[in-house]
């Protein structure tokens, strides 16, 4: 063999080794790092948390929410008084993924957000954490926020009555959230209120007091429709 050609294949049988060798250790590497514990990635989130950067907090308070760990709970709570509204809304976020009961007050306090996507995401988690105590804030929130009744539905049958309550709120719009929640419950408690509601003096309650009437599914329904709601015309409002 041409001694030159020898050298070359050495030179190149070397550099493929070194190459599939560098490959090998970068894949054991990132293999380590996947395999990191969950408390060394709690420990992490909770440092990047930290982070000046804003978009690297969103990031952890939405990775802390997979973690059921104390440090995790105890961690988002404090992203909900951050700067940032989207951290403190993942961080809402993510307390109800872990339906966290020590997180009832400080989501309740975030009711009151000024940004309208971060009291919602407090409302929502609110409702997958079923904390009876939450059910009188959320209801008063719907004189703050119109259409908002949503979380009050993952309470089920213990909300009935503050939503019967609220439908006859001296506001509207509140009236109008309270009834709007009340036609999805299928509980024989609100046809009463649903029918009385035919004679709201606002026009969009009773607009939406004749639409769960007439899409409810329930025994009582023929009587409703025929009686009060046969009757019922558009007013000026």
């Amino acid at each position: 063999m041409n001694p030159l050609r020898f050298i070359r294949f050495r030179n190149v049988a070397h550099t493929g080794f070194y190459y599939s060798l560098t490959v090998l250790l970068g894949i054991a590497f990132s293999v380590a790092a996947y395999a990191q514990s969950p408390t060394d990635n709690v420990t992490l989130q909770i440092a990047r948390l930290k982070s000046p950067n804003a978009e690297l907090r969103r990031y952890a308070a939405d990775a802390l929410a997979k973690f059921a760990d104390p440090r995790a709970t105890e961690a988002l709570i404090a992203a909900l008084g951050d700067p940032d509204s989207q951290t403190r809304a993942y961080a809402a976020a993510g307390l109800g993924a872990l339906k966290s009961s020590h997180a009832v007050e400080p989501l309740i306090a975030l009711l009151n957000d000024p940004d309208e996507g971060v009291s919602t995401s407090a409302a929502m988690a609110l409702g997958k954490i079923h904390a009876p105590r939450a059910i009188a804030p959320l209801v008063a929130r719907l004189s703050m926020v119109p259409a908002s009744s949503m979380p009050l539905l993952d309470f089920g049958p213990a909300v009935v009555e503050p939503l019967l309550a609220a439908a006859k709120s001296d506001d509207p719009a509140v009236r109008s959230s309270a009834i709007e929640a009340l036609m999805l419950t299928h509980d024989p408690r609100v046809f009463p209120v649903l029918t009385a509601a035919l004679n709201d003096p606002d026009v969009a309650v009773r607009q939406l007091a004749l639409l769960a009437l007439q899409t409810a599914q329930a025994p009582n329904f023929l009587d409703a429709r025929h009686g009060p709601a046969r009757k019922w015309r558009p007013a000026a409002n």
